[in-house]
């Protein structure tokens, strides 16, 4: 008896897992995350329930990956960002337009993280804020760079800058449109201009 190549057979588990992280967006968004049962999400991702446990022990491992995937991208092109021999100002504004073109090409997974993590469990959510941790370190080395060298002339503190700045940029998840009358990356740019502008006169 012919067996399916294994090529086919693993895009058909990557299909579907996919599907059932789709399906489980879609509905966290739509219904919350409390009030979407996993025969919800097994429906809406029409597959058997051998296939949902195949891929998730729980729905909480659903809410997991959905935090993780975008501050994991997040993280390492911060990184790269802050490690890059350049001036404080322009770093600083790159991680800026960064930040809002991932809040509109992740903007699901971003308002999901920000509506409903308060139910994931503890041991993940650690996972994930500690990777929340590092980027915020990152940002404030940025601005603290440019504090010590004179390049920010801001008298306050680096932690209460970069707050400032995640205020202005991670708000944008609450209105952003990919699609509207500004880009992403105009947006960020445009936050960029105004916060530069009162850190550096």
């Amino acid at each position: 008896m012919s067996s399916r190549p294994r090529h086919e057979a693993v895009t058909h588990e990557t299909d579907l897992r996919e599907r059932i992280v789709q399906a489980a967006l879609m509905l966290f968004q739509r219904k919350s995350y409390r009030a979407t049962s996993l025969e919800d999400i097994i429906a809406a991702a029409e597959c058997s329930i051998g296939g949902f446990y195949h891929h998730f022990s729980s729905k909480d491992d659903l809410l997991f990956l959905i935090h993780d995937r975008f501050i994991t991208k997040a993280l390492e092109q911060c990184q790269a960002i802050h490690d890059r021999d350049d001036t404080a100002a322009r770093r600083l504004a790159d991680v800026m337009v960064d930040i809002v073109q991932n809040v509109g090409a992740w903007k699901e997974h971003v308002t999901i993280f920000f509506e409903e993590r308060r139910f994931m469990s503890t041991e993940k959510f650690a996972i994930v804020l500690e990777k929340r941790h590092a980027y915020d370190r990152l940002v404030e080395g940025i601005v603290a760079d440019g504090l010590r060298s004179g390049e920010f002339k801001s008298r306050y503190p680096a932690r209460i800058v970069a707050l400032g700045i995640y205020g202005m940029v991670n708000w944008t998840y609450q209105w952003l449109r990919p699609d509207g009358e500004l880009s992403p990356r105009e947006i960020g740019e445009l936050f960029a201009d105004i916060a530069l502008h009162g850190l550096m006169n």
